[in-house]
């Protein structure tokens, strides 16, 4: 009885221990795939591409873009010092945040969010500025 019970066990862990495949999402060998890069057009993923260039001045350059999320009617656009709103056509809206310590500012920039039609930034010390 033993023997039979200790079967039943070892054969109830070997078969919770195999590794199981997920086919719902495809899995992504990352070592294969910095060894290996392929190149691939904007056009296989994208059924069109829109350019449009960004309103700037000597006042708002943007050095680089961490965070990008576009709305129905807005870019809204997590660069630096600042996370800013443009216009579909580009034109400059508003700033809706800035870097700094005050209570609606932002040590650095983590993640922003948009849900509800407002705009949810956290930054690296998890504080949420709405």
């Amino acid at each position: 009885m033993k023997s039979l019970l200790f079967f039943c066990l070892s054969t109830f862990l070997f078969y919770s221990c195999s590794k199981k495949e997920n086919s719902l999402y495809p899995v992504i060998d990352l070592a294969d795939a910095i060894e290996n890069p392929v190149e691939k057009s904007v056009y296989d993923v994208a059924e069109s591409v829109e350019v449009v260039q960004l309103e700037t001045n000597d006042s708002l350059l943007i050095p680089y873009v961490s965070q990008l999320i576009m709305t129905d009617q807005y870019f809204i656009i997590g660069y630096g010092k600042k996370c800013s709103l443009f216009s579909h056509s580009g034109k400059f809206v508003c700033d809706i945040a800035q870097k700094g310590s005050g209570p609606e500012e932002y040590t650095m920039l983590m993640n922003l969010l948009y849900i509800n039609n407002r705009v949810l930034i956290t930054d690296l010390n998890n504080k949420v500025n709405v």
